[in-house]
């Protein structure tokens, strides 16, 4: 998202996902109030403690230390980012674990913490969690504002991975994850 506001000489431009209307919210109560006053010395030191502080809760549960699933991909629901059928296998791996979604790709998946891994040559942050009898992964591709969520229910063994906001382009995480990056589908 991109907000011009000429009277103030300010552009801001938004790449993370979110609701449009959080994002006017946010520019009109707290960034406009302050455009046209210089800050203290005491508020760059607040700003900056802020933003290194900064970051995306991973996923709560317990990392139940050698726990393994092995499930079916189910994309019936919209926005699947994985093909219908695709084998997921979680499996412990140094304090998270390793995801594999079939022949197509592997994830590092941290346990309170976020694990980067480039299966395909672009990165992806991961963390995830048991929750009961079901495993959640929250999977960012860090250069897109675009997040996965895979749930994996032990008990069915089925899974579903969805993005939160659907991609532009096309919703295939592999697509999205290779280097360089390909996401049209007309393009090979």
């Amino acid at each position: 998202q991109c907000v011009v506001v000429p009277s103030h000489d300010l552009v801001v431009a938004v790449t993370a996902q979110g609701e449009a209307q959080d994002v006017l919210d946010a520019v009109w109560e707290c960034l406009l109030p302050g455009v046209d006053h210089t800050g203290s010395t005491r508020d760059d030191e607040i700003l900056a403690d802020r933003l290194l502080r900064l970051s995306l809760p991973t996923v709560p549960g317990s990392s139940d230390p050698g726990r393994s699933v092995r499930a079916r991909l189910d994309s019936s629901a919209e926005g699947s980012a994985l093909p219908d059928g695709t084998t997921v296998i979680v499996d412990p791996a140094d304090g998270g674990w390793l995801i594999r979604f079939e022949a197509l790709l592997d994830v590092e998946v941290g346990h309170g913490e976020w694990r980067e891994s480039c299966p395909l040559g672009r990165p992806v942050v991961a963390a995830g969690a048991w929750q009961g009898d079901t495993f959640i992964a929250d999977l960012y591709v860090i250069t897109t504002p675009h997040r996965v969520r895979l749930v994996v229910d032990a008990d069915a063994g089925t899974a579903s991975a969805t993005w939160s906001t659907l991609p532009l382009t096309c919703p295939n995480l592999g697509l999205h994850l290779r280097s360089p990056l390909m996401t049209r589908p007309d393009v090979a």
